[in-house]
């Protein structure tokens, strides 16, 4: 694509400094973002798309219609380790020979799940006490073997924690920590303009999921996320570019949103628990069937999100029977 037509197309927009470039993705939410922001020194890249050629295409077409090079790229930053945010990630490390940081907690994830070639045992034990039968690991493992294939070249990652200080178009960034999307998913906010950078934690159109689960350490992540989504709601912020879909202003409103459909479903969860089950029991309840392992997974995963909640609140219990956790109302 010319350096025209990517402007006229849509694929590439400039907002207060910022090019947000518009990535293909060959999953369920179809594109997601990336960021191409100037700092002191050059140019930096936040979060990439997955590595195909469609989007190695309009990367380069980009950089010619803003009016740099790839020799201008000084370092890649990601929000979190997820596929449509790191799959480029490897080849800009080769193609400009630069470090890409990623969150230290999203660096264990990687390190445990992605970079490893055993994938089905890492996760059988934890997919099993959910009540996953066995034939939805391997399918499971062999989809996440194939989604890989959209990371390569994998990089060598330099892990970064919250409170990491970034100078993006002239102003000073500050990376907080919002666990839950993903274990060490980071969101970036500048005080004096107001922009933030949510990643994956709070998108216009829809409501993504708040657990990494099976990836994941947290114990708690449903009330360990909406914690963190209520200290960004104390920020004087005017302006949200999210890692997916188009900018918007609202995001007091768009929080509390978010909170208020978890509660419900959190609610709804509670409700399914007629007699005692397995977490996928309650899930299948639940939500409507799925045929893609990673609507089954992510379904799975916010009913266990919900289950610890409740589990915190006192509201059920559960005990470890043959293998499986079984919950039931306290």
């Amino acid at each position: 694509m010319d350096s025209v037509k990517i402007w006229e197309k849509g694929w590439l927009k400039k907002q207060e400094d910022i090019y947000i470039l518009r990535m293909f993705m060959p999953f369920p939410l179809k594109e997601n973002n990336c960021f191409i922001i100037e700092v002191d020194d050059g140019w930096i890249v936040l979060d990439t798309g997955v590595n195909l050629e469609q989007n190695r295409d309009l990367f380069l077409s980009a950089l010619k219609a803003i009016g740099i090079t790839m020799r201008s790229i000084k370092a890649v930053y990601l929000t979190h380790y997820h596929h449509d945010h790191s799959g480029l990630a490897g080849w800009l490390q080769k193609m400009c020979d630069v470090p890409v940081f990623l969150p230290q907690d999203d660096l264990i994830t990687w390190q445990r799940f992605i970079e490893t070639d055993k994938y089905f045992d890492t996760s059988l034990k934890e997919c099993l006490m959910a009540g996953w039968p066995e034939e939805f690991v391997h399918e499971l493992s062999d989809n996440i073997k194939f989604i890989n294939t959209y990371i390569q070249p994998t990089p060598e990652y330099v892990a970064y924690s919250a409170g990491l200080s970034l100078n993006l178009h002239g102003q000073e960034y500050r990376a907080i920590a919002v666990p839950g999307h993903s274990d060490g998913h980071m969101v970036y906010f500048n005080p004096g303009s107001g922009i933030l950078f949510p990643g994956d934690n709070v998108v216009d159109h829809t409501i993504l999921h708040l657990t990494d689960w099976p990836h994941s350490y947290l114990e708690n992540p449903c009330d360990v996320h909406l914690d963190a989504l209520t200290g960004l709601r104390n920020l004087d912020i005017n302006l949200v570019i999210p890692g997916h879909g188009k900018t918007f202003t609202d995001l007091k409103g768009k929080i509390d949103l978010i909170t208020a459909h978890h509660e419900r479903r959190k609610r709804t969860v509670y409700e399914a628990i007629k007699t005692p089950s397995t977490a996928w029991e309650i899930a299948s309840d639940v939500f409507k069937p799925n045929q893609y392992i990673h609507i089954r997974r992510l379904v799975l995963a916010e009913t266990l999100g919900y289950l610890h909640s409740l589990l915190s609140e006192g509201q059920v219990e559960r005990e470890l029977s043959d293998g499986r956790y079984i919950y039931k109302r306290s």
